[in-house]
């Protein structure tokens, strides 16, 4: 299963810091989320960069990974 590391305020949301999760695509991880944390919005999610074992994906909608990958919600960056 692929592992979804939470920090910060999703830790604080979630009340742990990591979730082993079945999904393998970014659309399936977060209907798994509802049901896992119905206290974690998804909205509050796709606000946020995602990442996939170290790099961020641009467009997370279309964002497929393997069952061993390690996966996080980051604050995305913005440029001025």
């Amino acid at each position: 299963m692929a592992t979804l590391r939470l920090s910060g305020n999703l830790e604080t949301l979630a009340g742990r810091n990591c979730i082993e999760v079945t999904a393998l695509s970014y659309r399936d991880l977060l209907q798994e989320l509802t049901v896992l944390l119905p206290c974690l919005p998804s909205e509050a999610l796709t606000e946020l960069a995602f990442v996939i074992d170290g790099e961020i994906v641009d467009q997370p909608f279309l964002a497929t990974f393997e069952p061993h990958s390690e996966l996080h919600f980051i604050q995305k960056i913005a440029a001025g």
